[in-house]
């Protein structure tokens, strides 16, 4: 019922140098209450406005360490159900205010970034459409691309303790939507028909899980470790790239082409839901000096399970001094702040490949 402080503001940014410091990213959520007492859940529609409007410039300057940011702000722990203002039932109006608050959100963060939403229906209410998103979408950054999804009561009853109302019709529609947005969550409960390894990793690959909350439900983790399926579980959250075999010149002239192949598999749950740039690295094996030469194929779309098979014809720099050069690969944060991070790029699978520095 008042505006965030300033102590409260800084203790968030306080909190991201933090994160920043570490070499991580972070996934952020508001919430004004753990409590689901009537009168104490949420703020106020205007309310919150004006508090997403007090944190938009704190999310645009920490946009490049944001991974991605779940919806919050409504209900109990931000879930969007327990919710004073906005409808525990919600009809057409209740969802014209959600949205409404989603936008704000959305218009809060760089349009590079993502807004997850609690269970697929809010998302197709509040956009009218029972139609999953596609690829152009995403890349030309529509607000309805730019909505992707979290469960946070995964495995836990036949519904997810309300995440779905139909599964028959919401299964492919997630699965779809989750190819291009970020998916994660956490378990609430132990269902012994659904909190195993079996359904699990297979729903995971289903909806392209990125991330999971180790520490909640710790039953249904503790079956995960138990059955022994947590290490892959771990393996395959979010994207997991191998060279299957990669094919270049042994010579090119400064100036002229350079035709480069490279094969590689996803064999994680998901895709990169950020964008990101690949970069061929030559490096000269005396001076040491490097020259970038980005390819033209997105990272954020190498989805599947079959081989993806790149073809690229790179322009060699005139510039470029005679000698032996080493050749790398490079999947750099896109954030200029952050490319030049080790810890920001992309590492492959293989082994014996990645280089520190």
């Amino acid at each position: 019922n008042s505006p965030i402080s300033q102590t409260y503001l800084t203790n968030i940014q306080n909190n991201f140098n933090k994160i920043r410091n570490a070499g991580l990213k972070f996934i952020v959520r508001f919430a004004y209450s753990s409590e689901t007492t009537l009168g104490q859940r949420d703020a106020n529609k205007a309310q919150m406005l004006s508090h997403i409007q007090q944190l938009s410039n704190i999310l645009r300057i920490n946009g490049d360490i944001i991974a991605t940011v779940q919806a919050g702000f409504i209900g109990t722990w931000g879930e969007w159900y327990y919710t004073d203002h906005f409808g525990m039932n919600p009809n057409n109006t209740d969802y014209v205010n959600r949205k409404e608050i989603l936008e704000a959100l959305l218009g809060a963060i760089p349009t590079d970034r993502t807004v997850q939403i609690r269970t697929p229906r809010y998302k197709q209410k509040m956009y009218n459409t029972t139609t999953a998103i596609n690829q152009t979408q995403v890349e030309n950054r529509l607000n309805i691309g730019r909505v992707g999804h979290h469960n946070d009561c995964f495995l836990s009853d036949a519904s997810d303790v309300g995440t779905y109302i139909n599964t028959n019709t919401e299964y492919p529609y997630l699965s779809q939507e989750t190819t291009y947005l970020p998916m994660g969550g956490e378990t609430c409960d132990f269902d012994p028909n659904r909190s195993n390894c079996n359904v699990g990793t297979s729903e995971m690959a289903l909806f392209h899980w990125s991330y999971m909350n180790m520490d909640y439900y710790p039953e249904v983790i503790d079956e995960f470790n138990e059955s022994n399926c947590l290490n892959d579980i771990k393996k395959k959250l979010g994207y997991r790239f191998e060279f299957t075999n990669n094919t270049f010149p042994n010579s090119v002239t400064s100036g002229g082409v350079m035709p480069v192949t490279l094969r590689l598999r996803n064999t994680g749950f998901a895709s990169i839901y950020n964008p990101r740039v690949g970069y061929i690295v030559l490096k000269n094996a005396v001076t040491g000096q490097q020259y970038s030469l980005p390819v033209s194929a997105k990272p954020q779309f190498w989805t599947g399970a079959n081989e993806i098979v790149i073809n690229e014809n790179l322009i060699l720099p005139t510039t470029m001094a005679p000698g032996n050069y080493k050749l790398y690969f490079n999947l750099p944060d896109a954030a200029p702040s952050l490319s030049n991070r080790p810890e920001y790029s992309i590492q492959f699978a293989n082994q014996g490949v990645w280089d520190n520095t």
